[in-house]
């Protein structure tokens, strides 16, 4: 299975259980790969994560969702 963006960064931030109860349940199947390409994506989102974070005042998880 291929993963995509949303499987990462929902394994890493945790903000939905639902969710990221999914995301860890497919990290730990072993059985996704990860193309370099949705790497570069989650660094990118995750940078500008903490770019707004640092400007604002809003919740890091808001940060993410307006990246």
């Amino acid at each position: 299975m291929y993963a995509d963006a949303n499987i990462i960064v929902r394994y890493i931030i945790n903000d939905d259980v639902i969710m990221a109860a999914k995301a860890e349940q497919a990290v730990n199947s072993r059985s996704i790969f990860v193309l370099p390409e949705v790497f570069a994506e989650v660094i990118y989102i995750m940078r500008t994560s903490f770019s707004y974070y640092e400007e604002s005042k809003l919740d890091f998880v808001d940060c993410i969702l307006a990246a």
